[in-house]
């Protein structure tokens, strides 16, 4: 349910310091994947942990990972959206199944999302790591047939598993294709969010999270069938 403002704020900085233009003094560190839920931090010592791992790289020139990945490319191919990376991004466990992901429509209803590494062609052996190219992830959902956005992390508390190159204290940013955004007021002094807003926004998330479940749960085979060959260049249309 990603009706909150959290993701939004995290955005809001990252974005700000980008402004900035500084990259060399200021740096945005993801830190979702080990918060308490909510917004705040709870856990100090591994923020502090990954500024510091910042710093020694960056301002001391010491060998230390750290590398702060960029989306290159966001294009929609049939009913899947393909995310290009200019770092490899790989789960936090060394699997293989990327989450996170959620996709829409020109409706702009989002749906929690299958997602899956682009294989590389002629390959046998799909358990084998090697057989991926792990910086480009094929997103689907059997609810959205065009999809034209996609977000990753994006949730007061998301449950995003992509780490920088595998590296567990380096996490992909949350992001969004989309531009989408939170409702505002023209004027700063009134919230944006009406009453009623705050009603219906949730009920709307839970909802269509229970017609997901409801859904996928229907059409499972199916959807096992197309995820066993997502992403891989020698399936034609899912099949």
């Amino acid at each position: 349910m990603s009706y909150g403002g959290a993701p939004f704020i995290r955005e809001s900085q990252r974005l700000g310091l980008a402004d900035v233009g500084d990259p060399k003094n200021t740096v945005f560190i993801p830190a979702y994947d080990v918060q308490v839920p909510g917004l705040h931090p709870g856990k100090k010592a591994e923020h502090g942990l990954r500024a510091a791992r910042w710093a020694l790289k960056r301002i001391y020139g010491m060998p230390m990972f750290w590398e702060t990945p960029s989306l290159v490319a966001a294009e929609p191919q049939g009913d899947e959206m393909i995310l290009t990376f200019d770092w490899a991004v790989t789960p936090d466990d060394l699997g293989s199944i990327p989450r996170g992901f959620s996709i829409a429509g020109e409706d702009g209803k989002f749906y929690m999302a299958h997602a899956r590494y682009r294989a590389k062609k002629d390959q046998r052996n799909w358990n084998n790591a090697r057989a991926y190219e792990r910086n480009i992830i094929h997103v689907w959902s059997p609810l959205v047939e065009k999809p034209v956005a996609v977000r990753y992390g994006w949730a007061t508390s998301p449950m995003g598993n992509l780490k920088v190159n595998g590296h567990p204290m380096v996490p992909l940013p949350s992001f969004r294709t989309d531009d989408w955004d939170w409702p505002e007021s023209e004027d700063p002094e009134i919230y944006g969010i009406t009453s009623e807003m705050k009603t219906e926004m949730p009920r709307d998330a839970i909802d269509r999270c229970d017609y997901r479940r409801t859904e996928e749960a229907r059409r499972a085979v199916e959807i096992l069938k197309r995820v066993r060959t997502l992403g891989r260049q020698d399936a034609v249309d899912g099949s």
